[in-house]
């Protein structure tokens, strides 16, 4: 289903969530991403885990509205390092993006622990493999043990689509693009230790890489398993959980 142009233009007024939503039920980070400032990306979950850049982010309005560039191998993404949203299973992760690149791999949502590349889940795009899916990772280096799944079909270049991760358990996990090309895997990882921290457009672990090239919005996390349909309802209602203030 082809998404116009306008309804994945974000909206121009500082927004909040529609807590009588549905899908917000579980929603425990939101980063619209298109107001804010270069000293904090604010998350809108009344939860305030607002994200840190380590350098400053760029804005860029384009042709669907102001989103976050990232420039593959800079250093920019926004993280933070307390009070993480995620430290055990289930959760979901989801955001819309537009690559640059269908040759390499990278990341759009990272959680894991900031010291050491032992324990990473991930939301990423994967330009090296054959079909440029999207794919859900869950890792424990430490263990040599990682276990992915890679949707059944990929993303196009300077396009807008819409990525989306599950991990209901050590041995659970599903990825999605464009509400749909589901595909799971059931590999176990083991059980998430140490997950202390958030990044945006690149791993934030002790040996940061596999940089976002091209544009973020709208990333979300959720404390629970998003169903099928909730998973297509974020990409064909792009601003459900959205809501504007009227102007006077």
């Amino acid at each position: 289903m082809a998404i116009a142009s306008n309804q994945i233009k974000p909206p121009m007024w500082a927004p909040g969530i529609n807590w009588s939503h549905p899908l917000a039920k579980g929603l425990v980070f939101v980063a619209p991403m298109w107001f804010d400032t270069a000293a904090q990306i604010r998350d809108l979950s009344g939860h305030g885990r607002h994200l840190i850049p380590a350098n400053t982010p760029v804005y860029e309005e384009d042709t669907k509205g102001k989103a976050w560039r990232f420039t593959p191998g800079s250093a920019e993404r926004a993280t933070y390092i307390v009070d993480c949203p995620i430290t055990a299973y289930p959760f979901s992760m989801a955001c819309w993006f537009k690559s640059s690149t269908i040759i390499s791999n990278q990341t759009l949502i990272w959680i894991g622990d900031r010291h050491t590349a032992n324990d990473t889940t991930a939301l990423q795009l994967r330009g090296g493999t054959p079909g440029d899916p999207v794919r859900a990772f869950s890792g424990k280096y430490g263990a040599s043990t990682v276990q992915t799944a890679n949707t059944t079909t990929g993303y196009s270049v300077n396009k807008w689509h819409h990525a989306c991760g599950t991990w209901g358990g050590v041995g659970n996990r599903s990825a999605f693009i464009d509400g749909g090309g589901k595909n799971s895997s059931s590999g176990v990882v083991g059980a998430m230790t140490g997950h202390d921290s958030v990044a945006i457009g690149r791993l934030g672990d002790q040996s940061p890489g596999v940089y976002m090239n091209g544009y973020i919005m709208l990333p979300c996390i959720w404390n629970r398993v998003l169903t099928d349909s909730e998973v297509l309802q974020l990409f064909t209602d792009p601003w459900c959980l959205i809501t504007i203030p009227k102007r006077e």
